[in-house]
């Protein structure tokens, strides 16, 4: 079975992506119907509270932030990653348990 390149596959996938694509909805449009808004606020505070939170500033600059503090920083940076991929994988055992909509509405 001869196996055909990737590349050749994108001009049909997106053609057929292109074809069931639903009209664009604008912001507006989100906020006026009741059953859209309360998802669309709760992804913005998610996001919001990801930027506040420092979190990328953490991941940007860990190996700075180590340096001179541990002899290692580059170790200390994997380190990082590495409670970060296993504290992803802790969320997404949660999200399958609980349910998703069950952790945004948490209080």
């Amino acid at each position: 079975m001869a196996h055909t390149p990737t590349h050749l596959h994108l001009p049909k996938f997106v053609a057929q992506q292109q074809q069931q694509q639903q009209p664009a909805v604008t912001v507006v449009e989100m906020l006026e119907d009741k059953k859209t808004r309360k998802l669309f606020i709760a992804c913005i505070i998610l996001q919001i509270s990801q930027q506040l939170s420092g979190i990328n500033a953490v991941f940007y600059y860990s190996t700075t932030f180590f340096d001179g503090a541990i002899d290692n920083p580059q170790l200390g940076t994997t380190i990082v990653a590495l409670v970060n991929v296993i504290a992803t994988y802790v969320a997404l055992l949660m999200m399958d348990k609980c349910g998703r909509r069950t952790l945004i509405l948490y209080r």
